[in-house]
Formats: C-alpha cells, sequence, structure tokens
C-alpha cells in the first residue's frame, strides 16, 4: 500500500526525476486500492476510517 503513497507524493513534482518501489504496489492511472484486494476480507476493525475517508492501520496489527 505504500506505493500508492509515495506515487500520490511525487505526482506533479517537478523536483521528482524518478521513484523506486521496493516491495510495493505501485498502481495504474484510474486504480483504487480495491483494484488489488477486497478490502472486506481484512481483520475487523483493522483499519480506521477517518471523516475524510482515509484508512490507517490500528496499532494492535504491528508487533
Amino acid at each position: 500500500m505504500v506505493g500508492f503513497v509515495i506515487t500520490n507524493a511525487a505526482y506533479d513534482n517537478p523536483d521528482v526525476k524518478g521513484l523506486v518501489y521496493i516491495a510495493a504496489r505501485a498502481r495504474n492511472e484510474g486504480q483504487s486500492l480495491g483494484n488489488f484486494f477486497d478490502i472486506k476480507k481484512l481483520p475487523k476493525d483493522l483499519l480506521i476510517i477517518d471523516s475524510g475517508g482515509f484508512a490507517y492501520i490500528r496499532s494492535f496489527a504491528f508487533h
């Protein structure tokens, strides 16, 4: 999922000459996270969805 973050952070930034993805998924234009896996299959209560529609992984998922 980190590929989405780096892709959007670099979008239309003239200072960025290239991106390197290591163990990340780079989406194609128009794709969303839902194109890669079914969010409904994640463990219940894994994600926190804020009022803006952004999803965060709850801390219990990290050991």
